[in-house]
């Protein structure tokens, strides 16, 4: 029998952009044509010259996080037979999602109505900015891993063993880090170099010219954080994943000096987490089909 517990902290201030970040490439600068690119046309160093940049600058503090896991477990050899040995074992996995010293985190809940709901014209909007106190989440408590195993001796110097468990990661909310949570209580500013990925309309000589975005206190933060602009979350409504595993495994004596074995080992997953999704990406079939009229203005429907 046993138990595991371990805390991790971690305190860090690490902000790559807070002197902001300047990007050259050969779109404003590419011809004949605009809408055809190009390897040949086109010059990052043109565009530099010209004045046209992208790029981002963040206000990020400093976070403390802390978070906590606790394995409890119990194992036990039976010797069945002279021949046969099982092994029989449970373990019990409860990792404590991480709170932040100052409760500075924020979450984009996709199953709340967005603020803005109902004001697009013909558009479901869902999506809305949280701000938990304490922790993320509760703690699962259903992760039990039991651990199963046989070893058997047969005739001619032939040994068999099988064994099947049960293993649990890490919830996707602890596995995040960077940036994750941070929407609201740091703030980026991005260079909105075109509107139509044609024409520039910002310069190097005035690349803010609306200010740089200061973060916000607790006060300040409201459901509709970041409405129109870029959000980054990571997703708290998913489970814990779950790996089974299991082998079964043949040894055999065929001289005092040789053994050989075949053995088969199989893994499965559940639960587990997509790395990156982009939800409101439009699909590539839909823009290629307009061609260049994809670039062709429209009335915005979120204006005002």
């Amino acid at each position: 029998v046993g138990l595991e517990h371990n805390i991790f902290y971690n305190n860090q201030l690490q902000n790559s952009s807070a002197e902001g970040t300047l990007s050259f490439s050969n779109a404003f600068t590419q011809g004949p044509d605009p809408n055809t690119a190009s390897t040949t046309a086109g010059n990052a160093v043109a565009t530099f010259m010209l004045g046209y940049a992208g790029g981002t600058i963040i206000n990020q503090p400093a976070t403390a996080f802390r978070s906590s896991y606790v394995g409890l477990y119990a194992q036990d050899d039976i010797k069945v037979t002279r021949n046969l040995t099982a092994f029989l074992g449970l373990r019990w996995d409860g990792d404590n999602p991480r709170t932040e010293r100052y409760n500075r985190m924020s979450v984009l809940d996709l199953s709340a109505a967005s603020p803005i709901n109902g004001k697009a014209p013909g558009l479901n909007l869902m999506g809305q900015m949280t701000y938990p106190v304490g922790r993320l989440t509760g703690t699962q408590m259903t992760n039990f891993g039991p651990r199963v195993g046989l070893a058997y001796k047969a005739a001619h110097d032939t040994v068999i063993r099988a064994g099947y468990g049960i293993f649990y990661g890490l919830p996707s909310d602890d596995a995040t880090l960077t940036g994750a949570f941070a929407d609201g209580f740091s703030a980026t500013t991005s260079i909105i170099s075109s509107l139509n990925s044609v024409t520039p309309i910002e310069t190097l000589s005035n690349p803010y010219p609306n200010g740089v975005n200061p973060p916000l206190s607790r006060s300040q933060l409201t459901p509709g954080l970041n409405i129109g602009q870029a959000t980054n979350s990571a997703l708290i409504s998913l489970e814990v994943p779950q790996y089974q595993q299991w082998n079964f495994t043949i040894q055999k004596s065929l001289w005092s000096t040789v053994l050989l074995e075949a053995a088969y080992v199989g893994n499965k997953g559940s639960h587990v987490s997509i790395a990156n999704i982009n939800i409101d990406n439009i699909p590539g079939a839909a823009i290629t089909a307009l061609g260049a009229g994809a670039q062709t203005l429209v009335p915005n429907l979120f204006y005002g």
